[in-house]
């Protein structure tokens, strides 16, 4: 083989080369980019959707939404649980009577963690003692301050009843993170705020979620301009070097 021979087959190995690290870093960067878009429409669109996609369930009259400012989350809220609604968002364990927020109530609102079409209750073991959550039902917003959290086995749960003269609420999700032998527990207790604040931090959710989205299909636009750049680039070098031996040739 000639040495323009082999200087053309060592241009093909390193371009071979080079297009498989741009595959392989596409690879890891939809690895990590497809779920976080997928969390972030969900967040997005699911308290406004959801329900409407539960075909031949409750109307979404009856439906509500689970909101907790601290984390950028906001849920839809249903009145039945099964494996349908707790993909779509939270679901209400207990009895509907228990939603009025008024003393000798507490409801217990279940979502899942680890679901890929929205953030459910993953970061539920971050809420601290003080910070808020709102549960909106039947057109009415009730905000409760977080004042325990606690581990159970799973059948522990069913001993979470209401308190004569407290009105509560306990959110409810799997945990170990993927492990899902025991349960978390957050309860919350009423607290009297405005309904100009409650909207406010209603507000804040939704915009917080809506920007995260931009900027998701920010960054996806740009890897994609990226990647077909360096496509380009790596396609012309290989060509012009090709053409360039040849001419000599």
């Amino acid at each position: 083989m000639s040495r323009i021979g082999r200087q053309m087959q060592a241009r093909k190995r390193a371009y071979r080369v080079k297009m498989i690290i741009v595959c392989l870093a596409t690879g890891l960067f939809l690895a990590l980019y497809i779920p976080a878009l997928l969390s972030a429409l969900g967040s997005v669109a699911t308290v406004r959707a959801g329900a409407a996609q539960v075909s031949g369930q409750q109307s979404a009259a009856k439906s509500g939404e689970v909101l907790v400012p601290t984390l950028n989350l906001a849920l839809p809220l249903f009145p039945e649980t099964n494996e349908k609604t707790l993909s779509l968002g939270a679901t209400l364990w207990r009895s509907q009577n228990q939603m009025s927020g008024t003393a000798g109530t507490r409801p217990v609102i279940t979502a899942h963690s680890g679901v890929t079409n929205h953030q459910g209750f993953d970061r539920l073991d971050e809420l601290q003692t003080g910070d808020h959550f709102v549960v909106s039902w039947a057109g009415k917003r009730t905000t409760y301050a977080v004042i325990k959290k606690e581990v159970v086995k799973p059948q522990a749960v069913r001993k979470t009843q209401p308190r004569a003269g407290q009105a509560l609420a306990t959110l409810v999700t799997c945990t170990p993170y993927m492990v899902n032998t025991h349960r978390l527990l957050v309860t919350g207790k009423r607290v009297r705020t405005g309904g100009e604040k409650a909207a406010v931090q209603v507000h804040q959710v939704y915009t917080t979620n809506r920007r995260r989205l931009l900027r998701l299909i920010i960054i996806g636009m740009s890897g994609v301009i990226l990647f077909g750049m360096i496509v380009a680039t790596l396609s012309w070098q290989m060509k012009k070097g090709g053409g360039s031996h040849e001419s000599k040739h």
